[in-house]
């Protein structure tokens, strides 16, 4: 028996959920469009190879521990664990889980596939993809109504998210610490409370055909040395309550395509304490040079910005220049593309208050 169906939402009980999982022989489970109610200090873990589709999985949680902080351990709420490389979900809904919590986390887990899954309602944060070797992508998702970030990759976690809603969160997408990637492909980042993207630590992110919009804080913000943020091909960023664009901390932010910055309320971009926001030429598209000398491309217009000039960056010894591989349907590659860090003085300004974009919590 390789596919099991529930047919009766009374059949999906927790018990029979794991014993299917502790059966080698199962390696597709259909919810049926049922409701799989995990209660109280119980979580579901996905710890070999296997697919669950078309249902609801309630949570309310079992605390573990996740990452160190400071010679601690954190421990969160955790709903859905998955620890098994080449895992999918596909239709699947996780909402319910309080408190301080990770709805779903990719634990180290590599080649997961989440296909047209909604995470929603959660206390904390909605998708987690967690720790070096940890590879996810995600297609068609929503990850909407989190209290924390609608998607975090953190401690080396790769994720590569296509047509993504990320809205009404507290913030859409953060990526964080050295080895972590987003890259992001003609989704949404709209209606957060804090930033729609947010990158720090070393991270990198890519955003390609996204519109950033009705953010509280910033639209975009990177911080600290080694941090890349690029944006390429029609990303969209306006009406945010911060500046579109943040480069703070020795961060970099690439444009390299056209991009459209407008009516964000503290202004189109702002670099502080070394930060850079950099334009490059990217397949004949000239980009956003710096807050300083780019131009409007629309007389007496603030729609869309594009360089005056173009600054190739040179090769450097940046912690953060490419996604190397999302080893996702037989190891397929994605690249973040080739861009790396311009060599700069790493010493930090100790920056005022009003140098760092707003943002949610540490993990977040």
């Amino acid at each position: 028996m390789s596919h099991y169906v529930f047919h009766e939402q009374a059949d999906l009980t927790l018990t029979k959920f794991k014993e299917l999982l502790g059966q080698g022989v199962v390696r597709t489970i259909d919810l049926g469009g049922h409701t799989l109610e995990c209660p109280e200090g119980e979580v579901v873990c996905l710890s070999r190879e296997m697919a669950v589709s078309n249902g609801t999985i309630q949570c309310a949680g079992f605390r573990q521990r996740l990452f160190g902080r400071r010679n601690s351990v954190s421990t969160l709420l955790v709903g859905l664990r998955i620890k098994g490389n080449r895992c999918k979900l596909d239709s699947v809904t996780v909402t319910g889980l309080g408190g301080d919590s990770v709805a779903v986390v990719v634990d180290k887990a590599e080649g997961v596939q989440l296909i047209d899954c909604t995470i929603t309602g959660n206390e904390g944060t909605g998708l987690m993809v967690f720790g070096r070797g940890a590879t996810a992508i995600v297609r068609n998702g929503r990850c909407t109504r989190n209290r924390r970030s609608g998607l975090v990759a953190m401690a080396g976690g790769r994720c590569l998210a296509q047509g993504l809603e990320a809205d009404d969160n507290g913030t859409g997408v953060t990526c964080f610490l050295e080895g972590s990637v987003v890259a992001m492909e003609n989704g949404s980042l709209e209606n957060n409370r804090t930033n729609g993207a947010f990158v720090f630590g070393g991270g990198v992110m890519k955003l390609s055909g996204v519109r950033v919009a009705d953010n509280g804080g910033e639209g975009a913000a990177a911080w600290d040395v080694g941090t890349l943020l690029e944006l390429e091909d029609q990303c969209e960023i306006t009406r945010n309550g911060g500046y579109g664009l943040h480069a703070a901390r020795g961060a970099q932010v690439l444009v390299s395509g056209a991009l459209g910055l407008e009516a964000n309320v503290k202004g189109s971009m702002r670099e502080a304490t070394r930060g850079e926001i950099l334009g490059a030429e990217s397949r004949g598209k000239p980009g956003v040079i710096s807050a300083n000398s780019a131009i409007s491309v629309i007389p007496r217009g603030p729609a869309q910005y594009m360089s005056s000039r173009s600054i190739a960056p040179e090769p450097g010894a940046s912690t953060a220049d490419t996604i190397r591989k999302l080893e996702i349907e037989g190891r397929a590659e994605s690249s973040v593309g080739g861009a790396r860090s311009l060599r700069h003085d790493t010493t930090l300004d100790n920056g005022a208050a009003d140098d760092a974009p707003e943002t949610s919590e540490a993990h977040s």
